[in-house]
């Protein structure tokens, strides 16, 4: 290692780079999108954010924690993943909050929450004292925390149902990483069905409606932007 830090020292100066990675592109969507971000949801892949400006989207930050309303104006509602589990009780107590997302969802605003935001969007969240905490109530069920992880690797996703993130039948990769298990009532549709190269039998994952999309899949956009592309697109065709 200390040969390694060696060569590393040698190197000289960084090379000055661009704020992105990504390409230009031709196509422009003029959205408000409010993304979460605060000690409960800070769980994002930069280059997701990245790829949303790139198509024009104006990101507005906002903390469920702290603040009272949404940002005014918004057309979409991102929620990343984090540690909601850790701060159910403040999440659960912030009902201006909570209501301002109901009168989103009602208006019609794209909804999309990733594990913790998924979590957020249900009914109820049951933490790891076994308490039982009111979430926002978008999509019906209840993520109860566990005593050992549920889920953690790299996996496969088929959608089951169109989204707002895809149609029926396509495949895409994704991450997850979650100590909670999702119950939702009987007969409810699953979004995804989800496999690692090893699995013998898919599992479900994931709760939606026509413009609403929760999930326990981690998703890198870059590596398949015609996920977010369909994201834009329901926007698109809401707003």
């Amino acid at each position: 290692m200390d040969k390694f830090i060696d060569i590393a020292s040698s190197s000289g100066s960084i090379p000055s780079y661009k704020k992105t990675v990504f390409s230009g592109t031709n196509e422009r969507f003029y959205f408000r999108i409010a993304v979460a971000v605060d000690e409960a949801f800070n769980f994002y892949y930069q280059d997701n954010l990245d790829l949303m400006e790139l198509y024009g989207i104006e990101l507005v930050y906002f903390s469920p924690l702290y603040d009272k309303y949404l940002p005014a104006d918004i057309d979409g509602l991102y929620l990343g993943g984090g540690f909601p589990e850790l701060y159910a009780n403040l999440l659960a107590s912030n009902t201006t909050m909570k209501e301002s997302i109901r009168k989103a969802h009602k208006k019609g605003v794209v909804i999309y929450g990733e594990c913790g935001g998924m979590m957020y969007l249900l009914e109820q969240m049951v933490d790891f004292k076994k308490k039982t905490h009111e979430m926002c109530g978008i999509l019906s069920g209840t993520t109860i925390m566990e005593n050992k992880r549920q889920g953690l690797g790299y996996i496969t996703v088929q959608a089951l149902h169109d989204n707002i993130l895809c149609k029926k039948g396509e495949t895409f990769k994704g991450h997850e990483f979650h100590w909670s298990s999702l119950h939702v009532p009987e007969g409810t549709s699953y979004a995804y069905a989800i496999s690692k190269c090893d699995d013998k039998k898919s599992k479900m994952d994931g709760v939606f409606t026509d413009h609403v999309l929760g999930s326990y899949t981690h998703i890198h956009f870059a590596t398949d932007p015609r996920l977010l592309k369909h994201f834009l697109y329901t926007i698109a065709k809401r707003a």
